[in-house]
């Protein structure tokens, strides 16, 4: 039976864009593994994590923790998941490794260096860039190197946008780039779930305020800092209320600034 394995920094990543993948590559007739990091970092809840976790098992997935970092000055942690894969390649010698996430992407596509010239073939799934046109200097500096050099160990760059995808196919050494128009949602599911308007407005307390509401994990990626420093500075009669949506390792420094602008 042919062996894949995908493999991202942190658990979420597998449980809100690989599913699909995972039930694809069964379908193909493949025996699936996942690896990442599932202690630390999901910008999903421990719940949800268990619950990932509880689902592989129940669908015969090899599952196996491996503490890639989130942070690229965590070092110790590289190196640590750089063995444990560079161990996990030798030992199952799988026939495809798709490979999610900057740091999780770097680290197992040198791992699997080997494997790589012995046949395995190597997918990598690029969620944006962090080198782009107007992105700081020292993103240039760091990852675009980093990302070349690395595409020399890769059958296939997938991109989700059109800059990433031109950037890609024709700076890169990679033999394959594809173009994915973003990640995606499930339609059907989201325009069938009912909400109680009335409810939530009991709920935050809302009457005649106006909304502004930001969906998007709370880190310093997505920089939720910016809008209520900005509402801070903010001269208007117009009441609002501003909702952030999301999880992530800023919420406790995000709401201790709410406080201390008040």
């Amino acid at each position: 039976m042919k062996k894949a394995v995908i493999i991202a920094s942190v658990a979420s990543m597998i449980d809100q864009f690989n599913r699909d993948n995972i039930n694809l590559l069964q379908k193909l007739g493949y025996e699936v593994s996942v690896a990442c990091n599932f202690e630390h970092g999901s910008s999903t809840s421990n719940e949800q994590v268990k619950k990932l976790m509880m689902d592989l098992d129940n669908l015969k997935i090899k599952r196996y923790h491996i503490p890639i970092p989130r942070s690229m000055f965590d070092i110790k942690n590289m190196i640590k998941s750089y063995c444990l894969l560079k161990k996990l390649s030798f030992d199952k010698q799988y026939d495809l490794m798709h490979c999610h996430s900057p740091i999780g992407g770097v680290v197992a596509r040198l791992a699997f260096k080997k494997s790589h010239q012995q046949g395995t073939r190597v997918i990598y799934t690029a969620h944006g860039f962090h080198f782009y046109d107007g992105a700081p200097l020292k993103n240039w500096i760091i990852f675009y190197p980093v990302e070349k050099l690395c595409s020399k160990l890769t059958d296939c760059i997938i991109t989700i946008n059109k800059e990433d995808y031109h950037r890609a196919k024709e700076k890169f050494c990679v033999k394959e780039v594809e173009y994915i128009p973003g990640i995606g949602i499930h339609v059907e599911e989201i325009q069938n779930i009912y909400a109680d308007i009335e409810k939530k407005k009991t709920e935050f307390s809302i009457t005649n305020e106006k909304i502004l509401v930001s969906v998007g994990e709370l880190n310093s990626n997505k920089n939720h800092e910016i809008i209520i420093r900005a509402l801070a500075l903010l001269k208007t009669d117009i009441k609002y209320k501003y909702i952030l949506c999301g999880k992530g390792d800023k919420e406790e420094y995000l709401k201790d600034l709410v406080k201390q602008l008040k």
